[in-house]
């Protein structure tokens, strides 16, 4: 489950019917107005859980799902399918969005416990797939458009850190990263990233 609050008064708690992950369930969304939580209406024939969501405002909500291959928005009325993907022969797993407008969004597929769909960028009304560095991220944080620190890899683990400056994502490269298998990243400004990593079975916060 994941949440995002666009607003002092109004949160969103998205995730999945079945919460034991038995089946593969349906999504499920709730709204905090201040006062109650009311259970939103999400396009029908959805399957899996939303893994991650991001809120540029209340009227622009992004959601992905697990391992349903969707990406959903919200755009203050009514929620939508954005982009959805063929069904894969393996799970195919979504991980994480970067939203900053209806034009401008970031979806990350980054290797796990099943294959990933890879990172895609919406620009204006086009989903282009990211490829290089870039191209298996798990999830980011980001301090503008043109500033967006993430975790990336090209299969599981997860053992790099990418960076993209507006115009293209590249590898960073630091001994102190060497040999960590990442899985947390929050970016605070351009000089103060911290990274919650593991090296072997111990745990490591870089920054």
């Amino acid at each position: 489950m994941t949440v995002v609050a666009p607003a002092k008064k109004d949160a969103w708690a998205l995730g999945g019917s079945d919460l034991s992950g038995a089946t593969a369930g349906t999504p499920v969304a709730e709204q905090w107005n201040g006062a109650a939580w009311q259970t939103a209406t999400l396009p029908s024939g959805l399957t899996s859980y939303i893994e991650a969501a991001s809120a540029p405002g209340s009227k622009d909500i992004w959601a992905v799902s697990g391992l349903g291959e969707y990406v959903l928005h919200y755009d203050g009325t009514t929620w939508s399918v954005a982009k959805q993907w063929p069904p894969g022969g393996i799970a195919l797993q979504l991980t994480g969005v970067t939203a900053f407008s209806p034009t401008n969004v970031w979806v990350f597929g980054g290797p796990g416990g099943d294959p990933g769909l890879g990172t895609w960028h919406l620009h204006g009304t086009t989903w282009t797939q990211v490829t290089g560095p870039g191209g298996g991220i798990a999830t980011a944080s980001a301090l503008s458009a043109r500033d967006i620190w993430a975790i990336g890899a090209s299969s599981a683990p997860q053992r790099t850190i990418v960076h993209y400056d507006g115009t293209r994502w590249q590898k960073v490269a630091s001994p102190v990263l060497s040999g960590l298998q990442f899985n947390g990243i929050d970016a605070l400004s351009a000089t103060n990233i911290w990274l919650s990593a593991m090296k072997g079975s111990k745990p490591e916060l870089v920054h």
